[in-house]
């Protein structure tokens, strides 16, 4: 058994949440983003056990709003505690195309990190699956 993409399987999931592409990214969830707002996903770590083929995986996930303005840090921090609310209540479980989300849980505090050179408003959240 091959585990499945790490990112893929998290984009997938957020993309089928629809408390997730209710707000203002809509369908903006890539691991590379060209259009704001949006959410960028990026694998920290975490590797398959050999035993059970099942991955732990940690993600960095960055929610973006659509510039620097006052009401786009509002989006950006809302759309940010939607998706905190979905991680940690299990709203991301399920079983994808990529693979099967058995759990997961958020790691730290939501952090707001706008970008220092462009100041568009940035929210930063790390968190975990367990995958199969």
């Amino acid at each position: 058994m091959t585990l499945p993409s790490r990112e893929g399987i998290l984009v997938q999931a957020m993309r089928s949440n629809t408390d997730i592409t209710a707000s203002a990214v809509g369908q903006r969830i890539a691991t590379r983003l060209s259009t704001y707002p949006g959410i960028r996903v990026t694998v920290l770590g975490g590797a398959a056990r050999p035993t059970d083929q099942t991955g732990q995986p940690e993600y960095q996930i960055e929610v973006w709003g659509a510039g620097p303005e006052p009401t786009h840090e509002t989006e950006a921090s809302t759309v940010a505690g939607i998706v905190e609310e979905q991680v940690a209540t299990g709203g991301l479980s399920g079983t994808y195309p990529l693979g099967t989300i058995r759990g997961s849980y958020v790691i730290g505090d939501l952090i707001h990190s706008p970008d220092p050179t462009t100041r568009r408003e940035r929210y930063i959240l790390t968190i975990g699956l367990l995958i199969q």
